[in-house]
């Protein structure tokens, strides 16, 4: 007797052991395989570290057209802050966006054309970083995609605010870098005056430049300093100016830098390259301001390159250099 109760205990104590397994088993078979991933991690998950300055800050930045195809095929960015150089751009493809006047009133339009790819899937980025500078960069398909099998030209255009007609700093990629001249400045200077003393200010202009051509634009990257004056200081800038059949070269419009004192600062330049555009000359002059006792500049540059033109990668019906 005592043996069948004894057996009749193990049993029942068996059937409530397996059937609060069972439970737990079920509980865990019907659950999301995202809510697994979540209970089960959330303790012990630590967030992925971003490097330092890898930060983009783009919500200024408002794109006006971005595609495939245009009709120029070189790598080439343009930057424009007046309607009259935006529209020479224009004149390259005159399927980009009409623009008024008003568009460039402390704004800048930023034209970034990849250059001809043998597939589809490329494109263009056009990011800021952190410390304000804008990156342009070439995006590529990823490994195994399916592609147009077409020549393709992508593109982007975007507007960027220029808050007391700030300078632009430009991050270009590699594919940019390889269109452009480097040229270094063999002599130059800059005379600063104005203000409410009448202070002068000469300095002399040292450093280098970076030159990219495509039909009637010259773009040129400013890296200049200005030194021998109260205080150093420097013109790192970009700007598009249009250029005529005989070399002559004029920038309508862009950022003086520290060059001049605030809040007058745009310049425009005039000059010249020739001997196969290997010699650059430029004058440079302070904008009319409308703003008593504002500080005004003019100067001038000769800067010889120190290397070959790039070579062209695309046939068109658009010359340069």
């Amino acid at each position: 007797m005592f043996g069948i109760r004894t057996s009749i205990i193990a049993a029942l104590l068996s059937l409530a052991i397996n059937g609060a397994s069972a439970a737990g088993c079920a509980t865990g078979a019907n659950q999301h395989p995202s809510q697994k991933g979540r209970s089960q991690g959330s303790k012990n998950a630590t967030p992925t570290p971003r490097p330092a300055g890898s930060e983009n800050v783009s919500s200024d930045i408002k794109t006006l057209t971005q595609g495939a195809y245009t009709l120029v095929s070189e790598s080439f960015i343009a930057v424009a802050r007046d309607a009259e150089t935006y529209q020479e751009l224009r004149r390259l493809d005159d399927n980009l966006p009409i623009l008024s006047a008003d568009a460039f009133k402390q704004t800048a339009i930023v034209a970034a054309f990849l250059g001809q790819r043998r597939s589809g899937g490329f494109g263009v980025e056009i990011t800021r970083t952190a410390d304000g500078a804008l990156r342009i960069a070439e995006s590529t398909p990823p490994r195994g995609a399916m592609t147009t099998q077409a020549l393709t030209a992508p593109y982007k255009i975007v507007s960027v605010p220029l808050e007391s007609e700030r300078s632009l700093r430009l991050e270009p990629g590699q594919t940019w870098l390889d269109s452009m001249r480097p040229y270094k400045v063999a002599s130059g200077e800059f005379t600063m005056s104005g203000g409410f003393a009448g202070r002068i200010e000469e300095m002399k202009l040292e450093g280098g430049l970076s030159i990219m051509r495509h039909a009637n634009l010259a773009t040129i990257i400013f890296d200049l300093k200005g030194t021998g004056g109260a205080k150093a200081r420097e013109l790192k800038e970009v700007a598009t100016g249009i250029m005529q059949a005989d070399g002559l070269l004029r920038l309508a419009r862009f950022n003086a830098g520290g060059l001049v004192e605030p809040p007058a600062n745009l310049l425009a330049a005039k000059g010249e390259l020739k001997n196969n555009e290997g010699d650059l000359t430029l004058s440079f002059e302070s904008l009319p301001s409308g703003i008593a006792d504002a500080f005004q500049g003019r100067g001038s540059l000769t800067a010889k390159a120190t290397g070959p033109p790039p070579p062209k990668k695309a046939s068109g019906r658009d010359s340069a250099m």
